[in-house]
């Protein structure tokens, strides 16, 4: 039996692909940058609220598909500052996962 219980899986939707999905829409080079700087301090509400006062081409489609992924979305500034990444990394390869 494995001594250690996680409580609650966290899943954390990587910066690449929430950028690959951003780049899909038609926006423009500004428009671009505040939703990038929105979501990379994890205001998500924000960038949806600035997806549907600009209305950029697809802006509909990535606006949704923030809504889809909110639980996964997180202030990605706050974790490349306190290196919170690396952390989990070395805690992951800490302890091996018995089957």
């Amino acid at each position: 039996m494995n001594p250690i219980k996680m409580q609650k899986r966290i899943e954390i939707l990587d910066w690449y692909h929430l950028m690959e999905n951003l780049h899909k829409t038609e926006a423009s080079k500004n428009q671009i940058e505040q939703l990038k700087a929105d979501l990379w301090m994890g205001q998500m509400t924000t960038a949806i609220n600035y997806l549907n006062q600009e209305q950029p081409i697809r802006g509909h489609q990535f606006s949704n598909y923030l809504k889809k992924h909110a639980s996964r979305i997180v202030n990605y500034h706050y974790l490349r500052l306190y290196n919170v990444i690396n952390l989990i990394c070395y805690f992951w390869d800490s302890f091996s996962i018995v089957t």
